[in-house]
């Protein structure tokens, strides 16, 4: 790199930028081959043998990120003949476009606990973490 300076002319300075644009570029084409296998939806799911037409089924999940497993259950659902498909959930991550895909594929209701913050909290944790601690340190007085 080389910087020239005189009182007459500005600050110049010699970059060469065609290693960095290919980088830049080499990096987009790797991102852009490897998004779609990403986004693919490995997980196939299958419902037990349980007979749900005419019910009102909840679908209960530990965490919703992309939504995809829980819509396929829904969609699967539907089609064996549930009334309706609502979904609770521990931990609501909600990745962009997931309650969107939920709802694409006819869930009702949300409901989530507060443990991560959402406008689908129903379930507030707090007090009940705080009687589950105590009852453990008290057992754990006891000999």
């Amino acid at each position: 790199m080389q910087i020239r300076y005189s009182e007459d002319t500005p600050f110049l300075s010699e970059i060469n930028m065609v290693p960095f644009i290919d980088i830049a570029l080499v990096l987009l084409i790797i991102f852009m081959i490897i998004t779609p296998v990403m986004m693919l939806n490995t997980v196939q799911v299958q419902l037990p043998p349980v007979d749900v037409a005419g019910r009102q089924v909840v679908v209960m999940d530990d965490v919703i990120s992309t939504g995809h497993t829980v819509a396929q259950a829904t969609q699967l659902l539907l089609a064996a003949g549930a009334h309706s498909v609502d979904v609770a959930v521990t931990h609501a991550l909600f990745a962009p476009g997931a309650l969107a895909l939920l709802r694409q594929a006819g869930v009702g209701e949300i409901w989530s606990t507060d443990c991560i913050a959402h406008d689908s909290n129903q379930v507030f944790m707090a007090e009940r973490l705080a009687q589950a601690l105590a009852q453990l340190k008290e057992s754990a007085k006891s000999p």
